[in-house]
């Protein structure tokens, strides 16, 4: 059978409900032989309410005038993002695309890793797409990177330091291995004042 027949069909009989393959043959209810009618019948049996012509198809391809390029259409639309192959999009029955899975948008993603130092790679203990993820799985002595090396958060014993002349935030993140903005954020409910570039002399700063 090939791709036009099998196209055809899948058009003139609405088989399955969660997801069409692009061949009669892929159908759960397919038997060799078998007549049409006795074909569609058992599809309709194998996935109730196949029959509803009115229901809208997600359909996988790589562009919407391309339909031999279809890899499988969907009741569902989730079902038909998540099958979605590298470089195809996912359509309405209008034939907007709705979703399109593009390689470089996935690389643009942020990876946080969790790691004792960037240099030290063999230290990772994970990769996470969600930045409280990583937090959440940082151990003690641990830190969270982003994809440049900076560190997004450190998981490390409070220490308390007072303010004395001639500290600044920049000195004491250097000292403590954090950061300004760490120290900032330890400190802003108890020291409302506090900024990146503003301490007074006496503060008790968590660091």
């Amino acid at each position: 059978m090939d791709y036009q027949e099998a196209a055809d069909r899948l058009e003139a009989f609405s088989i399955c409900t969660e997801a069409v393959p692009v061949g009669c043959e892929q159908c759960p209810a397919y038997q060799e032989g078998e007549d049409r009618e006795k074909q569609q019948q058992a599809c309709n049996e194998e996935k109730p309410g196949a029959s509803d012509a009115a229901a809208t198809w997600y359909r996988v391809r790589k562009s919407w005038e391309d339909s031999k390029s279809q890899v499988g259409a969907y009741r569902v639309k989730d079902n038909a993002v998540k099958n979605c192959p590298e470089g195809y999009s996912v359509f309405d029955e209008t034939g907007k695309a709705i979703f399109t899975n593009k390689a470089e948008d996935q690389a643009a993603t942020s990876w946080y890793r969790v790691r004792k130092s960037w240099e030290d790679a063999a230290s990772q203990v994970g990769a996470y797409k969600v930045y409280d993820n990583a937090v959440n799985n940082c151990p003690e002595g641990y830190a969270v990177f982003d994809d440049a090396g900076k560190v997004l958060y450190r998981n490390v014993s409070v220490s308390v330091h007072e303010v004395k002349k001639g500290d600044t935030l920049g000195k004491l993140a250097k000292q403590y291995g954090t950061t300004v903005d760490a120290i900032v954020a330890a400190n802003k409910a108890e020291y409302q004042k506090i900024s990146a570039d503003h301490i007074v002399i006496g503060w008790k700063l968590k660091v």
